[in-house]
């Protein structure tokens, strides 16, 4: 590293952003959120009452970053972001969210979303080739506008062969368990579809033991329920049949996922992953029944009923209201978001004392759901709504009082740091420079390459990566999709990976890279400087850093331009907004 980039890098660090001016709108969404700010008053030093005021709104190079990431995974290119910036049109943030959403990068980064909450992972679906035809099912319902209820009924009541790509989602319902009695498999189907699509963890801890003395203070749903209540749930996948295919062809070491007439969920066992369950009251078969309502059966297909039922239960709508809020605000309104208690969230029907509602816009969760139902599950739709909202567009920059609260209030936008397949995509966005990496299947490899890890079908991983890819992109905690969970928390190691890892030195350089070959040949080093902050940052840099930047240049001359620009460039990667969505 020479002598300049260090000290450029430590001047860029510390300087802010250039405020452009920006515009929102408004909608329910902000209706309920100033209702709700309104109530709240913090005391000040003196024992006074102040009301919560809101950020500013966020400037049109905050936002253009934001909603790129949010919508696609991606950053916008310096051309994108300066033809934004020079629009003058009252409508264009409006314009830039439709033609997102009908973007490729928009199914992309929505499937990875999807492959996520599926946990779309070869150790989860039992090897590379039935991963493979999952995310393929995924990212063909989210390109297809198929709605939420289509998209998570499949995943629950598929059938056939889990390396289809036609009938993918079969795969959602391959758990692996130790080995048991087959109540055991249908305890972890069901409590793997209630935490995914309802938002209910907690029958995981019901399916041992009832709820009373256990979740008392915890889920007030949950005090009142019983083993026998998750049972009767549980019931729905006893039909639910694995046929291991051994031919030697395509399809070995394949699963088919089928449905039997007959199956029921006895109360004979003594040993498993689950507590004995024993006869009750002298009756030794449960029945399936959902819901409270003890909604029963009316065909031989029990686990296709219970999709029909799971998609037209309130929970339903208001995990995914809750599931999207969180992806695209920060926070959600009810948190953790496997964790929704059924009877504290009805503002119509609150709990008694000392329970509370437990979402912190009880109203606005409602309204949400609501919308989701009235649109028939549509995810581009309830997307465009929430980035309409004024909420959406405030700034992350906040000097109010209480910021950790203010994150619970939405008085300002939550800044977080970039998932790891937008930091990677994010450098090769930048750089130009793209890597093309292997998607292995069960038989070997398949011919074409991928360049963008937002379009990957599993965890990447380090027999389809190499190594100096796979160590940056691990760096930034990926998660499994199976026992390690997303993360994003920073780390040294992050910060050491960004300055001298060879995934990021390699493509900064102008004999490399594309767009800094673009850049080195402008003529103007005010020019360079707003191309290159344009590129990697999405806004054009403030006076003292534009100041910096030329004077850097100046000094480096003729002969050592091309190092300064790379200087410049690794300052920006440097700098802690490269990997925040603001």
């Amino acid at each position: 590293m020479s002598t300049l980039r260090l000290a450029v890098g430590m001047v860029l660090f510390a300087l802010a952003a250039q405020a452009q001016p920006g515009g929102a709108s408004s909608n329910f969404i902000d209706e309920e959120i100033q209702a709700a700010s309104k109530r709240v008053t913090w005391k000040r030093v003196n024992g006074e009452g102040a009301n919560i005021k809101p950020a500013p709104p966020s400037t049109d190079a905050e936002y253009l970053r934001r909603v790129y990431l949010d919508l696609t995974g991606r950053i916008p290119t310096a051309g994108e972001v300066r033809s934004f910036l020079a629009s003058s049109s009252s409508s264009k943030r409006a314009e830039t969210v439709d033609r997102l959403l009908e973007s490729e990068w928009f199914s992309d980064r929505w499937a990875q979303w999807f492959a996520d909450l599926g946990r779309v992972s070869h150790n989860v679906q039992r090897g590379y080739t039935g991963r493979n035809a999952f995310y393929n099912w995924i990212r063909n319902a989210v390109r297809g506008r198929m709605p939420l209820s289509d998209l998570a009924a499949g995943m629950v009541a598929s059938q056939g062969n889990n390396y289809d790509e036609a009938v993918g989602a079969v795969n959602f319902t391959l758990v692996q368990i130790p080995s048991g009695p087959p109540q055991d498999l249908a305890d972890a189907i069901f409590a793997r579809t209630a935490s995914t699509f309802l938002g209910m963890g907690h029958y995981d801890c019901l399916l041992c033991h009832d709820g009373r003395g256990h979740m008392d203070s915890l889920s007030l749903w949950g005090s009142r329920s019983t083993r026998l209540d998750a049972w009767r749930m549980a019931a729905f996948f006893t039909r639910i049949g694995y046929q291991r295919v051994n031919t030697s062809n395509s399809y070995f070491d394949s699963n088919v996922v089928s449905d039997s007439s007959s199956g029921e969920y006895r109360l004979n066992t003594g040993y498993g992953n689950r507590p004995a369950r024993a006869p009750i009251g002298g009756v030794a078969t449960v029945q399936p029944a959902y819901g409270t309502m003890r909604d029963t059966p009316k065909t031989e297909n029990w686990r296709r009923e219970f999709a029909q039922r799971m998609v037209r239960d309130p929970m339903f709508a208001r995990n995914f209201a809750n599931r999207l809020w969180l992806q695209m605000m920060g926070t959600a309104l009810v948190e953790p978001v496997d964790a929704l208690d059924p009877d504290r969230l009805d503002p119509a029907k609150p709990p008694p004392a000392p329970w509370e509602l437990q979402a912190s816009h009880p109203r606005l969760l409602e309204k949400l759901a609501a919308r989701l139902v009235e649109t028939n599950f549509d995810l581009r739709g309830f997307l465009r709504l929430i980035t309409q909202s004024s909420a959406y567009q405030l700034s992350s920059g906040y000097n109010g009082a209480a910021r950790s609260e203010g994150d619970r209030l939405y008085v300002r936008h939550r800044a977080r740091r970039m998932e790891a397949e937008a930091i990677h995509d994010a450098v090769a966005i930048a750089t130009g420079v793209l890597p093309g990496y292997r998607i292995r299947t069960t038989a070997g490899y398949l011919p074409e390459r991928l360049h963008w890890a937002n379009q990957f079908p599993g965890p990447m991983s380090g027999d389809e990566m190499e190594p100096p890819e796979a160590e940056f992109f691990e760096a930034f905690f990926p998660g499994d999709r199976n026992l390690q969970p997303r993360s994003e928390a920073g780390s040294t190691r992050q910060q050491l990976y960004l300055m001298n890892s060879a995934f990021v030195n390699s493509r900064l350089r102008v004999e490399t890279s594309p767009v800094l070959q673009r850049v080195a040949s402008l003529k103007k080093n005010e020019d360079v400087a707003a191309e290159l902050f344009l590129t990697f940052l999405s806004r054009p840099p403030g006076p003292l850093e534009l100041a910096a930047a030329v004077e850097s240049l100046k000094k480096a001359g003729r002969e050592k331009r091309n190092e300064a620009i790379e200087d410049l460039a690794w300052a920006c990667i440097n700098k802690p907004e490269f990997i925040v969505n603001p």
